[in-house]
């Protein structure tokens, strides 16, 4: 991908064809979303299996728009649509019906907190990260919809970064999830890159005495889960990097680090 990047309080991204053409590209407004209205299907007569994937239509409609209170909904249709979507988002579970809906009822809840509390906040620093916090002891399991305590915006020294490459971190808008993080090479007035990515989340995972959860012995399947939602809610090039404990350092007592690893 060939770019051009105009400067400014407020930067534009052009991409230019072979043909030397440049359109400029267009990214979310995180200041408004479009509240949409909620449906009715209980009294559509159709198999379940139909149903069912009317509904997860709908729930990406829901989700791309940031109705992530509708995606909340949705879970009280039925049970078969509620297993479906757990299964799509975590994989395949026998715990209860109860367990199944709660867990998904957080993950929603977070997205939007991290929507509400960052990438629709005016961005006043340039590198920074949300912390997110368990509600689980410490040494517990902790697991995706446990960090329900209201995200908190921190400042970090920034990525750590290939060597080989130049990268770009400008603002193409007011908010935190307007930031864009571009990593390529510069020439002839270009800036060539095949990483470009928008919105930025740079997750800190903390328990409650504020100690990074991560290392890089490994992480459960159910987080890389949740990181694809992020995915699908926020856009495919959004940047999900999760800030990881250094085996050498491991300790009870680390609160930060500067190693990120993206998903």
């Amino acid at each position: 991908m060939k770019l051009v990047i105009s400067k400014g309080e407020h930067a534009s991204i052009w991409e230019v064809t072979d043909k030397d053409q440049a359109t400029r590209i267009h990214f979310p407004n995180y200041e408004e979303h479009e509240l949409l209205q909620p449906i009715d299907v209980r009294s559509i007569s159709l198999p379940t299996e139909i149903v069912d994937q009317i509904l997860n239509y709908v729930f990406q409609i829901y989700l791309e728009n940031f109705n992530f209170d509708l995606c909340q909904d949705l879970l009280l249709y039925s049970r078969s649509f509620t297993r479906f979507l757990y299964r799509q988002i975590y994989g395949p579970n026998k715990s209860s019906f109860s367990i199944i809906y709660h867990r998904l009822l957080n993950s929603f809840y977070i997205l939007e907190a991290i929507y509400d509390y960052y990438l629709a906040e005016p961005a006043t620093e340039l590198q920074t990260c949300i912390k997110l916090t368990s509600v689980k002891p410490p040494g517990g399991r902790h697991r995706p919809w446990h960090f329900t305590h209201k995200p908190v915006i921190g400042v970090i020294e920034g990525l750590v970064i290939d060597l080989t490459e130049n990268y770009e971190h400008v603002l193409t808008g007011p908010c935190y999830g307007n930031y864009v993080y571009l990593q390529g090479r510069h020439r002839n007035g270009l800036f060539f890159t095949g990483k470009l990515r928008t919105p930025v989340l740079n997750l800190v995972m903390v328990d409650v005495f504020d100690t990074l959860i991560h290392d890089l012995t490994g992480v459960h399947a159910s987080f890389l889960g949740f990181f694809n939602l992020l995915k699908r809610a926020f856009g495919p090039n959004t940047g999900v990097f999760l800030m990881l404990q250094k085996l050498e350092e491991q300790n009870p007592f680390i609160t930060q680090s500067d190693l990120f690893f993206e998903f």
